[in-house]
């Protein structure tokens, strides 16, 4: 059992196999239209890889259902560790070249991970900001109208 102080764990598994060559997979129209949403997640993932590698401000995790399940992995909450699979046969060539762009995009990602504060953290953070707050307005001559509180 967890301790209750500890951070919620998160694994997600996607297997973005099927965005292969509709052509050279001699595909059905079922599987088609599977391919084409397939690709459709995987161009919003690139989308959000390269913003995120080029550590841009704004990162839409809109676009797909793969990137909003994978936005806590991706924006810094989770550890994420990406697995490419690819082959060495001269015929996968294009699928192999896809794969390993996707992983250097990945690998190019720099995160901080992001600080989680507790209840009492956050109070004296408040608390903090407040009394420099007060101080600053001193030092610039103005009045405080902090109420005093009773004994």
């Amino acid at each position: 059992r967890r301790p209750p102080s500890a951070p919620p764990v998160k694994l997600s598994l996607i297997d973005l196999a099927g965005s292969e060559k509709a052509k050279k997979a001699e595909t059905s129209s079922k599987m088609l239209k599977e391919g084409a949403s397939i690709n459709k997640s995987l161009l919003a993932l690139a989308k959000c890889l390269t913003a995120l590698g080029k550590q841009n401000d704004f990162v839409s995790y809109r676009d797909s259902n793969l990137t909003r399940i994978l936005k806590d992995s991706l924006g810094g909450a989770c550890t994420t560790v990406m697995i490419a699979c690819v082959s060495a046969s001269s015929c996968q060539f294009e699928e192999t070249r896809e794969t390993l762009t996707y992983a250097h995009r990945a690998r190019n990602i720099e995160m901080k991970p992001l600080e989680v504060k507790t209840c009492e953290e956050l109070k004296r953070a408040a608390e903090v900001a407040a009394q420099e707050s007060r101080s600053r307005d001193l030092m610039n001559g103005k009045p405080s109208y902090r109420r005093l509180r009773k004994a």
